[in-house]
């Protein structure tokens, strides 16, 4: 008869950018069965900061190093309820969808939202269109992937484009909603 297979508990680590700080812990039963596996982490818990806590990253295990899982940022989102509570009336909601490549060569999709402060007619939330996405090539294209989401998690993307929008038509709220990679 067989020995059956034990279980076994692994930590599970950031990637560098996030200073290799502890995840979780998973288990399992192979390293070949590790691999790929996807753990997704509040934000607040990871950097310490709780005004984060509406932002959700997510990692994909990529091996085992020192007894530990080593992990790569493969997503970023927003949770939808913070966007859906920013919307009022007499405001207009703006989405917008934009494919792009990086500077690593990886092709991303980034998501995002804007939300005027007063009602705007439909020539104005075109023009607030074309600049988000003129707004979200031209800054994120510079970036490597990794770099990118470590910008959006610091809001320094976001609070640029937000003071790009506002010279065009008041914004009252814009957020990088989400960033994941195309496969």
């Amino acid at each position: 008869m067989a020995k059956p297979k034990t279980k076994k508990w692994i930590e599970v680590t950031a990637p560098k950018i996030f200073n290799e700080v502890s995840i979780g812990e998973t288990v399992y039963f192979e390293p070949k069965g590790l691999e790929g596996r996807k753990v997704y982490v509040n934000l607040s818990n990871l950097i310490g900061d709780f005004s984060k806590q509406y932002i959700t990253l997510g990692f994909r295990i990529k091996g085992i190093v020192d007894e530990k899982a080593v992990t790569e940022v493969e997503s970023f989102k927003v949770q939808r309820q913070y966007v859906v509570r920013r919307v009022r009336r007499r405001s207009s909601k703006i989405e917008s969808v934009n494919d792009m490549e990086l500077k690593d060569s990886t092709k991303v999709r980034v998501k995002s939202v804007c939300i005027t402060a007063f009602a705007s007619q439909t020539k104005q939330k075109k023009a607030l269109k074309a600049k988000v996405s003129e707004s979200i090539n031209k800054l994120c294209s510079g970036y490597n992937f990794e770099a990118l989401i470590l910008a959006l998690c610091s809001e320094k993307i976001k609070n640029t484009i937000h003071s790009r929008l506002n010279k065009t038509y008041p914004v009252r709220f814009f957020e990088v909603c989400s960033v994941e990679p195309l496969s």
